[in-house]
Order: C-alpha cells, then sequence, then structure tokens
C-alpha cells in the first residue's frame, strides 16, 4: 500500500469472490447450521442445490455428527432404563 492505493496485489488473479461461497457453506456445515438454514443463507430455491454442490464431507464433521447421535442413543437408553 502506498497512500491508500494498492500497489501490487497479493491475490491470485483467478480469485473469484464466488468461489467463497463453497467456503462459507462448507463452514456453515462445520459450525452445525441446519441444511435448510444454510440454503437459505445462501439464497438457494431448492435444498439439493446446497446439499450437493456447495457443501463438502468433511471428517471433522462426520465424526461430531456420530458422536452427537451415539450421545442421543445413549441419552435415550438411560430415560427408558429409568421409567
Amino acid at each position: 500500500m502506498y497512500r491508500n492505493q494498492i500497489v501490487e496485489s497479493v491475490l491470485a488473479p483467478d480469485l473469484e469472490p464466488y468461489l467463497l461461497r463453497h467456503t462459507f457453506c462448507t463452514d456453515c456445515q462445520a459450525a452445525g447450521v441446519p441444511l435448510n438454514v444454510a440454503k437459505e443463507l445462501m439464497g438457494h430455491s431448492d435444498i439439493s442445490v446446497t446439499a450437493k454442490i456447495y457443501t463438502h464431507m468433511v471428517d471433522e464433521v462426520f465424526e461430531q455428527n456420530r458422536k452427537r447421535l451415539a450421545d442421543y442413543a445413549n441419552e435415550k437408553e438411560e430415560l427408558s432404563q429409568m421409567a
């Protein structure tokens, strides 16, 4: 920067803001945002577009949700044993 002007850009010449949509949607998934909410945030009319094109399976997210499901099953079993 020189006098508030960019002298030389450090961004890749092929970087388009559009490409950040994939990152945003994958981050929504990692943060636990429901797919139907991500669909609205992305401005899609059909949830299949969000699910098929913009979200990407991340191992961490898969493991978090596997654990969440196992915890739910354990809690449900404990409640049924108490009754």
